[in-house]
């Protein structure tokens, strides 16, 4: 019994100090947020809520990277801070904001928020529905970023998808603006 003890322990011992010499070096997980702007924005005459947001793109926390061949790859090691879906909510209301009597209510679908490979791009795509009252009106914004010179980086992939996401918001506001004045004649 103590022969079986002992070498139970042994065995033990020896594949615990096998990862301590044999295994590889682990990367270190990187986490992003969108960047903020500079809140130079005039805030729009209109009252703005934001709403429920979707994410239809396939994008978690993880970075989503599309492969040549339209194959998406999650990075392991590469994160948002959170989930799309809150952090554009979250830079938005702080991008787009105002105050008036009007009060424009809007919703957003994410259908796309990733890093394409092949065209060493960002690309977010979302579509409003802006609601007045009793009226609505769908818009949809696109916006891709080139990826910084050189290799593709996480740090890279977050600013330009953080240019992305002030593309969208200055897009946004225009939206707003066209929807609100067709309304408020």
């Amino acid at each position: 019994m103590r022969k079986l003890l002992f070498s139970l322990s042994a065995c033990g011992v020896l594949l615990s100090l096998t990862g301590c010499f044999f295994g590889g070096t682990t990367r270190e997980t990187q986490v992003f947020d969108l960047a903020e702007k500079a809140k130079g924005a005039k805030p729009l005459p209109y009252d703005v809520h934001f709403l429920f947001f979707r994410n239809l793109s396939g994008s978690d926390r993880r970075f989503l990277l599309r492969q040549p061949g339209d194959r998406m790859v999650s990075d392991e090691f590469s994160r948002w801070l959170l989930d799309p879906e809150l952090m554009l909510e979250r830079y938005l209301r702080d991008e787009v904001r105002g105050g008036g009597s009007a009060s424009v209510r809007i919703r957003g679908v994410i259908t796309r928020f990733e890093v394409d490979v092949e065209r060493r791009a960002a690309v977010l795509a979302v579509d409003f529905v802006l609601r007045i009252d009793d009226r609505s009106a769908g818009v949809s914004c696109r916006a891709q970023k080139a990826l910084p010179a050189g290799g593709i980086t996480p740090a890279g992939a977050a600013q330009a998808m953080s240019e992305c996401a002030s593309a969208v918001a200055e897009e946004l506001r225009k939206h707003i603006l066209a929807f609100a004045k067709g309304k408020l004649k």
